[in-house]
């Protein structure tokens, strides 16, 4: 089925499992956790995988630079940014949620896409959270392209996204054309209740 999954048709209850790659908070939550409750056959597992930065305090610098560049080109954007967090906390806060998965996803995202709805308290079930922690390095080439595909890039003023990609790559570059950050993949599993 191709197209927007609020709107694709698809059988209720058939599925055991949804699965999303870091793009689950593209879908409008107050139809994306009522729909996925509603295709997962009971004790269907909805599978949320994503990547988040992890606090490193040599990278503490970067962070800041990159925020400033946002505060050049998009202050609007530059106010909904948090810090990484270390990986405690990012394991604490989601626990601290594990009754509504749509918190402990919002809480996982950065907390700047309004994901949670309340109702998804009352359609999941069994949340957990598995990461795997890993140190990345990549040039500003590859670090440019992934920023093209992110929501952060695309609530950039399209005007403005070319200049901030220079200003980005010439940080980059001065840093020797690669960064090195650590990084989680975290995924969230619950059950339909």
């Amino acid at each position: 089925h191709l197209g927007r999954f609020e709107d694709v048709g698809l059988p209720e209850g058939s599925f055991a499992a949804v699965f999303s790659a870091t793009a689950f908070h593209w879908v409008d939550p107050a139809v994306g956790w009522r729909k996925s409750a509603s295709h997962l056959e009971p004790g269907g597992v909805l599978a949320l995988l994503a990547h988040c930065g992890v606090h490193d305090e040599r990278n503490d610098d970067l962070h800041e630079e990159f925020l400033a560049l946002l505060r050049k080109h998009a202050p609007d954007v530059a106010e909904t940014l948090k810090p990484p967090r270390d990986l405690q906390t990012i394991l604490a806060g989601a626990e601290e949620r594990s009754g509504n998965a749509s918190e402990v996803w919002d809480w996982l995202m950065g907390e700047q896409h309004g994901l949670a709805v309340p109702e998804a308290a009352d359609l999941f079930t069994d949340v957990e959270v598995a990461t795997r922690v890993e140190s990345i390095e990549r040039t500003a080439d590859e670090l440019s392209a992934h920023l093209r595909t992110t929501s952060l890039y695309f609530r950039i003023d399209p005007a403005r996204r070319a200049e901030f990609e220079a200003e980005d790559r010439r940080n980059i570059e001065r840093r020797g054309g690669s960064l090195r950050f650590t990084q989680a993949a975290v995924l969230m599993t619950a059950r339909r209740a």
